[in-house]
């Protein structure tokens, strides 16, 4: 889930935000810096979910498979996709880990600082997926930041087999912090 605020750069500089870049922050850091958000608008996002909102928005079928934890921010995500017209087959696991979320600041100047905590998307496995949802469209996108731990690169290389078996389209995103 994206949680983005508008803030001066005190804000950022008072929480441990490296102006104009993404960190990881821990779920104690994530949580703390949530708590204290000023007037956070909520969305879906994450370059797989903004991939998948942006085909459903030209006209497209899009279908966004992930975790999020069973809370109301996971609920939040699932209605946010729903609302875009993405399908979404998402697995709620228990509330440990939460949902994660991106913490995007922005600054009177426009500067977007962010902070990344991965949360119970960071939990997804191979059988966590739903193979109807993997094998039966044209392309499926992977983001690259599953392959940050070993759990969800497996479950990647899942995705991408099974999409290859079925002559589905791999397109993965090279993704990187900065």
């Amino acid at each position: 889930m994206d949680l983005v605020a508008d803030v001066d750069d005190d804000f950022v500089a008072q929480h441990g935000f490296e102006r104009g870049r993404m960190i990881l922050g821990s779920q104690a850091a994530a949580l703390a810096v949530t708590a204290e958000l000023p007037a956070a608008r909520q969305v879906a996002g994450g370059s797989a979910a903004n991939t998948a909102v942006g085909v459903a928005a030209l006209g497209g079928t899009a279908a966004f498979l992930g975790r999020c934890a069973s809370d109301a921010m996971g609920r939040g995500f699932r209605d946010s996709l729903e609302i875009a017209g993405v399908a979404h087959p998402i697995d709620f696991g228990p509330p440990d880990p939460p949902t994660g979320r991106s913490i995007i600041l922005v600054t009177p100047d426009h500067e977007r600082s962010m902070m990344t905590f991965p949360g119970a998307a960071a939990t997804l496995a191979a059988h966590h997926l739903d193979p109807a949802h993997v094998t039966g469209g044209a392309i499926v996108f992977i983001e690259g930041y599953l392959f940050y731990s070993d759990d969800t690169a497996r479950a990647a290389a899942t995705a991408a087999g099974r999409a290859a078996a079925h002559n589905c389209t791999v397109a993965l995103s090279l993704s990187d912090p900065n």
